[in-house]
């Protein structure tokens, strides 16, 4: 079975889910942080997740056929250079982030001559701002932890199709938004956002949450 990526929404730690959250709603973001557990999902949310672990299961397969070398995501397979690790949860300080593959690639700025850049897998035919914003968060966390810098990711979309990011631009928007997200964990019993409604809020899974709160 294919491990899905790890959850820790109420446990004050920043996560990508978190951080690509924040985009659509400050609120949601900080209800993602801060409560154990969340409302029922909309049938859409959880059709794309079924769309979603459908597609990475299909792709970690092909993987694992193509690249014997491949083993699944440890810090130890990590330091001995691997070429391609599976599954991968790692974490910066107070960061999780998650990618389905990492992939070394040779880099001569880098004091090991290689950095890994991180792959993810959506439901989707079409890439959105927070599925970008997803990859980023990747891409930042792995930038902290190896110590250099990743320049890009790749974004896998349905009929696996490959979209390589250019991950430099979207770090400055992270940056911008964990400044934030860190006060709130810094701050005891820190205020909440305030509710403001908009498109997304169908979706959410904090929707009768806000809307009591709007009364």
């Amino acid at each position: 079975m294919i491990k899905k990526p790890q959850s820790y929404v109420g446990k004050n730690v920043i996560t990508c889910e978190i951080a690509a959250a924040y985009t659509f709603c400050k609120l949601k973001a900080y209800f993602l942080l801060n409560l154990g557990k969340q409302e029922a999902q909309h049938e859409h949310i959880s059709i794309l997740k079924e769309e979603t672990n459908k597609n990475r299961e299909n792709y970690l397969s092909m993987i694992k056929m193509k690249i014997q070398e491949a083993k699944p995501y440890s810090p130890e397979e990590m330091k001995k250079g691997i070429s391609t690790l599976l599954d991968a949860n790692f974490t910066f300080g107070d960061l999780e982030a998650y990618a389905d593959v990492l992939t070394r690639v040779e880099q001569s700025s880098s004091q090991i001559g290689h950095i890994y850049v991180p792959t993810i897998v959506i439901g989707t035919y079409k890439l959105s701002k927070d599925q970008k914003l997803l990859l980023a968060f990747s891409g930042y966390v792995l930038s902290k932890l190896q110590k250099e810098k990743v320049p890009f990711g790749t974004i896998i979309t349905n009929g696996n199709v490959a979209h390589i990011i250019k991950l430099e631009s979207l770090y400055k928007e992270i940056e911008s938004l964990l400044m934030i997200i860190t006060k709130w964990v810094d701050t005891h019993n820190s205020e909440s956002p305030p509710i403001i409604l908009n498109n997304h809020c169908p979706l959410s899974p904090f929707l009768e949450t806000c809307e009591k709160k709007s009364l």
